[in-house]
């Protein structure tokens, strides 16, 4: 059995080894293992932003980056492989539904189009 996800943060590498093993001993006491191929030891640090990877969670890529004031912030978009299974359904929604009627097949376009733009609002308001 797998375990859930988790982002844990740490001051250095010392830090984590005692975590480590006390996460895994942890785990092993309920029948759960740490996927190894997934557990990664990353910097992401807001003061050292030019050696700070980028952090993939649940389907979404953080980074640091500076806002329109200058400021270093947060920044969320989502994550490559998402965003082109996201392209890969659609480009084969509209293949299968491009000889529907014209009034019927741009009302779903629209659906669709709405949700994924109102969705990745924090205050969706279109009105089209």
């Amino acid at each position: 059995m797998q375990a859930e996800v988790g982002v844990t943060e740490f001051s250095g590498v010392p830090a984590y080894n005692p975590f480590y093993e006390a996460l895994s001993k942890r785990m092993s006491s309920f029948k759960l293992e740490l996927a190894e191929e997934k557990t990664n030891l990353l910097k992401f640090s807001r003061r050292d932003r030019k050696h700070s990877g980028a952090l993939e969670f649940l389907g979404f890529e953080f980074r640091w980056a500076f806002n329109h004031y200058r400021r270093l912030v947060l920044k969320r978009r989502t994550a490559r492989k998402k965003y082109r299974a996201s392209l890969a359904g659609f480009y084969a929604w509209t293949r299968a539904n491009c000889r529907m009627r014209k009034e019927k097949f741009f009302a779903a376009l629209n659906a669709k189009l709405r949700g994924y733009y109102c969705g990745r609002r924090r205050k969706a308001a279109l009105s089209w």
